[in-house]
């Protein structure tokens, strides 16, 4: 009998038949997320949404939580392929801080409105889930902060050696966006937007201050 990979539970597939069922069942929670959340989600609905036998999910996997882990992965692995390439300084030559980080927040504000619920668990993965229980999660949200701070480091005269410290700004400004747009009743009564466009010039400033800094 196979064993189960350590923390998703997931049977690694052998035959490209079952990579392919696996691929559906990553496709269907994916598109429950985008109109549900992770709460309401049951393994018969995401059965139903790949089109694949429950039996089959559960030869795979050991629960829902299992299945979500194994896409929260999935995707953080595209996601940081992706921003390797929109974030490619050949893109960005001559364009400051200001722009950079009006970009990024219109980046989450846009994967925020495709997929709430996903955006919703990927937040929730990280600020909730112990370090130890998911480590490669952990790290790969750390591999993209840091990507998005060496971008923004780029964009102005800020020495590298406070590279670490811009990595504390795009940690605080990721986290301060997703939760103005995925839980708009905890900036009341000033709205999401206004919101968001503070913590857009606080992440500048900071910045700024920085590369104001002689040692």
């Amino acid at each position: 009998m196979r064993s189960r990979t350590p923390e998703t539970g997931l049977i690694p597939p052998r035959q490209r038949r079952s990579e392919h069922t696996l691929a559906q069942i990553m496709e269907g929670t994916l598109s429950l997320l985008a109109k549900r959340d992770l709460d309401s989600l049951s393994v018969e609905d995401i059965a139903r949404a790949s089109g694949v036998a429950v039996g089959s999910i559960y030869r795979r996997f050991r629960s829902r939580d299992a299945i979500v882990v194994e896409l929260l992965r999935h995707v953080q692995r595209q996601q940081l392929a992706m921003l390797e390439a929109e974030l490619d300084e050949a893109r960005w030559h001559g364009k400051g801080l200001e722009a950079r980080i009006a970009w990024l927040a219109k980046r989450q504000r846009a994967a925020a409105r495709r997929v709430p619920g996903l955006v919703r668990a990927i937040f929730a993965s990280v600020v909730n889930r112990p370090a130890g229980v998911d480590e490669e999660g952990v790290r790969l949200n750390s591999l993209a902060i840091s990507r998005i701070a060496a971008w923004l480091v780029a964009s102005e005269t800020v020495a590298r050696r406070h590279a670490r410290d811009v990595e504390v700004i795009v940690s605080h400004l990721l986290i301060g966006l997703n939760l103005a747009l995925l839980y708009p009743a905890a900036f009341a009564p000033h709205g999401a937007r206004r919101s968001m466009w503070v913590l857009e010039v606080v992440a500048v400033a900071a910045v700024n201050s920085l590369a104001a800094r002689r040692s």
